[in-house]
């Protein structure tokens, strides 16, 4: 985590590029559409629909990689040594390894990919929370491979190559989708850990089933589990799958990331499960406290958690 003087350095010279190339999108666009269809939610964000037309970097729509010349917030690297991880890490149990990308191609692109998530958040609260992201071919922790993880102030993710679904678009778009929801998941962990004494940990005990208690399993515990299914079974308990039951913080990064994607299926199983949309109004209520932009206007549920039972 780097110095208040160099953080505020860095955040104006990075609002002032992105400001001038915004303006210019901005006035093409105004010439073709209403101002009012434009108008910021705040003076310093855009409404979620236009920050990813506008805030999004500018690439081509058969190649993400052409914003890697775009400054990004945080670092965004391809580091697979053992110096990236806690030195804490490295003994058993934990055992934290990596390898990285080989393909600069593959590299850029996801670095692309990391950079369109991170538009879902405020640079000051990415240069308080994160040093360095990791994009890597592999991350392995706790002898199991993992879609990612995170430190005090690093989130290390894995991204499958490109190459590997050039054939097949919805292939690499899957890939991506992976990417996202990782950065998005893991993230929540260090705003939760940073954070927590904001989140009503109590409130969230009290939706669970009576007599229900986490497995408090981490990534080893819930080896074989994934945590892009939807169990329907599950969500009338008030948990997305079984990933969900290994630990609270696993419960509420699900949640967290299914927000952040807006997920249809989640808003589905939102509608029909009280104590799943309660979940949700908890998490957003948690990154509202942190910056008030997050509303259920922002992630594209206000309808439904109107619609649903307190």
């Amino acid at each position: 985590m780097g110095g208040p003087g160099g953080s505020i350095k860095s955040d104006k010279t990075i609002t002032h590029l992105m400001n001038t190339r915004l303006c210019t999108i901005l006035f093409s666009l105004l010439a073709a559409i209403s101002p009012s269809s434009c108008s910021p939610a705040r003076s310093n964000h855009l409404s979620r629909s236009h920050r990813s037309e506008l805030e999004r970097p500018i690439t081509s729509q058969s190649d993400d990689s052409s914003s890697s010349n775009l400054p990004s917030v945080v670092p965004i690297v391809n580091d697979a040594s053992p110096s990236i991880f806690p030195t804490s890490w490295l003994a058993s149990p934990i055992d934290a390894h990596a390898s990285a990308l080989e393909s600069p191609d593959d590299f850029m692109w996801g670095r692309s990919i990391v950079m369109s998530a991170m538009d879902s958040y405020p640079s000051w609260l990415l240069q308080r929370n994160l040093r360095c992201v990791y994009v890597l071919r592999s991350v392995h922790v706790y002898g199991t491979p993992a879609a990612g993880t995170n430190s005090r102030d690093c989130v290390y993710l894995r991204l499958q190559p490109r190459s590997l679904a050039l054939a097949r678009a919805d292939l690499a778009q899957a890939f991506r989708a992976d990417l996202v929801q990782a950065f998005h998941h893991e993230f929540s962990s260090t705003l939760l850990r940073n954070y927590g004494d904001m989140f009503p940990k109590a409130k969230w005990y009290q939706v669970n089933p009576a007599g229900f208690r986490y497995a408090n399993q981490g990534v080893g515990g819930a080896a074989g589990r994934t945590a892009r299914d939807t169990d329907p079974q599950l969500v009338r308990q008030g948990f997305v799958n079984a990933y969900c039951q290994t630990t609270l913080e696993n419960d509420f990064n699900t949640v967290a990331a299914r927000l952040f994607l807006q997920d249809n299926k989640f808003k589905e199983a939102m509608s029909t499960s009280p104590k799943l949309a309660a979940k949700a109004r908890m998490v957003i209520e948690f990154y509202r406290s942190i910056d008030p932009f997050y509303t259920g206007q922002f992630f594209g549920v206000e309808d439904l958690l109107e619609n649903t039972h307190r």
